[in-house]
């Protein structure tokens, strides 16, 4: 067993989360949120593309060829990575030969080549793969670590606003400092130069590209293993502050590596003795009896705050909310009490539990016609397209419900395809169940502020006397504030967010409360409960979550895709869908409250 990176960081975090890494993947994946192979090439994806244009601009400057270390490393192997920057995910793959990797490097120091891609290093089984090495003058190397985030720095107040200028992320000091020790420990055994100098590499989110892609303004750099001092203005005074960015010494890092060696080969018993927990906030953890309804593990509609005292009741043998003594929901804050009882009561008289009046309040200042919109959006790294910045959510499809007093709806669906001439092409779904009174289906190429001033012609009418409907407010609002200040022209994007009412909201806040639910908010989970007609799974074929359609739609921009017709199709209904079911649950919400 290889003692790398990701396992030392992860077991600086809390100790199970490595064990479950080495030894439960399928459960580590669900506590990191990985819930598909499509979002995992996804995620490699993104941190090989922010390493690619790093190396580029070290070839730029130095004006000499990188080194591949590991020219293996975009085989087929990637599908099965979980984490863009993890060893662990070839050391499985029979084609990689880790000490044959490592000689190669060594060779490599020893030519004094100038630029090192993917070096690997091993020894007494800790195994780092650095990202890129840089040749000094004086014959030593500098590491720079790559990282495909827009901030590495906590934050602190700087005249009255927070600003990530404070010390960088634990996890990357201890992601850095694990790999320097080793690093420096092989290269102390060949006789060759010390790291001194660390650099960190990452994109800087206020760059906006406009032409030709600028690597000097994308990436930005900070030196790590320093202290320095800043000055911020805070409690109307100028103070002095130490940023502490050094790394952790070899006295810190040895003995968790020894300790990691003897806990992470024993066995699950063994281990929860010394270190019980789950290793996370997210509690996918104890959802081994989630699919039925009553008397499950339901804590989802607790949630995060509270994990460790889930945690702890768990391992007293409390799975169970219908378990819980009176003395153990005290320990509860009053919303999560309010949870727990919701659920008793649904559980007892079978049906849900509405606050009928609270429901009335909320839908009493909706103003007709209601405006039921989705948006899809495609984020990348590496701004793709003008007028975008790194990591930007860049809207490029929306499908929007219009319900009008009488009960009538119009129904407009665009997906931008392809940067190119501007043109506008009405095209019709074949087979299309859920059509409504009126349909008006697109497809938009250009730019894609094309597609973002074609919905305000949809809505243009009603612009200043509807009610908009979302099912994540901060999502949609973020994209209209980021399309305001991006593009003048479309600055009315703006009074949309005046006007808009987040649909979560009737069950976040426990108005609408049905344990079929199973603790969650989100539309997907309601949906199938209030409107069990309304099957995704009966009419989406490839496309079946955003992770799949975010990528879908970033290849039919790059012309990736050889049946854009077929995929063009996909992508509209799935994003119809979504604003359809939007409507849908507010109707059943409202024939809920009327019966």
């Amino acid at each position: 067993m290889y003692i790398t990176k990701s396992l030392f960081v992860e077991y600086r975090k809390l100790p199970k989360l490595a064990w479950r890494k080495k030894h439960d993947p399928e459960v580590y994946k669900k506590i990191r949120k990985l819930e598909t192979e499509e979002q995992e090439q996804h995620i490699l994806q993104i941190g090989m593309a922010v390493e690619s244009a790093v190396v580029e601009f070290f070839e730029k400057r130095y004006g000499k060829k990188a080194l591949d270390l590991m020219p293996g490393l975009q085989a087929p192997v990637q599908q099965d990575a979980d984490d863009p920057e993890d060893e662990d995910y070839y050391l499985t793959d029979t084609s990689f030969d880790p000490e044959k990797l490592m000689q190669n490097t060594l060779q490599a120091i020893k030519n004094e080549e100038a630029i090192l891609y993917q070096p690997t290093f091993i020894i007494d089984n800790c195994l780092v793969r650095w990202d890129v090495m840089v040749h000094n003058d004086d014959g030593t190397y500098t590491l720079c670590e790559i990282k495909a985030k827009t901030s590495v720095r906590k934050n602190v107040t700087d005249d009255w606003e927070k600003k990530a200028i404070w010390e960088i992320n634990k996890d990357l000091i201890d992601d850095m400092s694990f790999q320097k020790r080793v690093i420096n420990r092989v290269l102390e055994q060949e006789w060759l130069p010390f790291i001194e100098k660390i650099e960190l590499r990452h994109l800087n989110k206020s760059y906006i590209k406009d032409g030709e892609l600028s690597l000097n303004l994308l990436l930005t750099n900070q030196e790590a293993d320093k202290q320095r001092t800043i000055s911020v203005y805070q409690r109307k005074k100028q103070t002095e502050k130490v940023i502490d960015d050094t790394l952790l010494t070899w006295v810190e890092i040895d003995p968790i590596v020894q300790q990691m060696k003897k806990t992470l080969v024993m066995s699950e018993e063994e281990f929860n003795k010394l270190s019980p927990r789950s290793g996370t906030k997210f509690l996918e953890y104890f959802g081994q009896a989630r699919t039925d309804v009553y008397g499950t593990v339901m804590w989802s509609g607790i949630h995060h705050s509270n994990a460790s005292l889930i945690q702890d009741l768990y391992y007293e043998w409390t799975h169970k909310i219908t378990e819980l003594s009176d003395d153990e929901v005290d320990m509860f804050n009053n919303n999560e009490q309010r949870f727990i009882s919701l659920y008793l009561e649904a559980k007892e008289k079978k049906w849900p539990v509405l606050d009928y009046s609270q429901i009335e309040k909320e839908f009493a200042g909706f103003q007709y016609p209601i405006c039921f919109y989705d948006y899809e959006s495609v984020s990348l790294p590496i701004p793709f397209m003008d007028k975008t910045f790194p990591y930007q959510q860049v809207v490029v499809q929306y499908s929007l419900h219009k319900l009008y007093k009488d009960w009538t709806m119009k129904h407009y669906w665009w997906v931008f395809v392809k940067e190119w001439e501007k043109n506008v092409e009405q095209i019709e779904l074949p087979d299309n169940e859920y059509k409504v009174w009126f349909e008006s289906e697109k497809v938009v190429t250009g730019q894609y502020s094309d597609l973002l001033e074609e919905f305000l012609k949809d809505i243009w009418d009603d612009i200043d006397r509807s009610t908009f409907v979302v099912r994540h407010k901060g999502f949609e609002n973020t994209r209209n504030k980021e399309i305001a200040e991006l593009f003048p022209h479309l600055s009315d994007y703006l009074k949309i967010n005046d006007a808009t009412y987040d649909l979560r909201d009737i069950f976040s806040k426990l108005y609408y409360f049905d344990n079929w639910f199973k603790g969650s908010s989100s539309i997907k989970k309601v949906l199938p409960v209030l409107v069990p007609s309304m099957n995704y799974a009966d009419i989406l074929d490839e496309v079946v979550n955003w992770w799949v359609a975010m990528v879908r739609l970033k290849e039919m921009i790059e012309w990736a895709i050889e049946d854009r017709e077929d995929m063009t199709v996909k992508l509209l209904r799935y994003c119809g869908l979504d604003s359809l079911a939007m409507v849908r649950i507010y109707e059943e919400i409202l024939r809920s409250i009327w019966q």
